[in-house]
């Protein structure tokens, strides 16, 4: 995806980069207006990160460095 502009940068769109370089027939995406995509993943990002669930996938590997930074502070003694 790149940003493109219309109306000499009045209205500014997230298109696809193949479709900007060579042409209609390289992709068949649409352009999305920013301000929509902006919106979109702003609420995607509040469904999937900020939800418990979202989470839960990540929740072994932080103990588990938890741990291991805890490990690795007791071992250095004091000078």
């Amino acid at each position: 995806m790149t940003i493109r502009t219309g109306k000499g940068g009045r209205y500014r769109y997230y298109a696809c980069l193949m479709k900007a370089r060579r042409g209609p027939t390289a992709c068949e995406g649409m352009a999305v207006p920013m301000e929509s995509w902006t919106i979109l993943s702003s609420i995607t990002l509040r469904i999937s990160y900020f939800s418990l669930s979202g989470w839960k996938p990540f929740l072994p590997l932080y103990s588990t460095a938890g741990r291991n930074m805890q490990g690795a502070a007791a071992s250095i003694s004091p000078s």
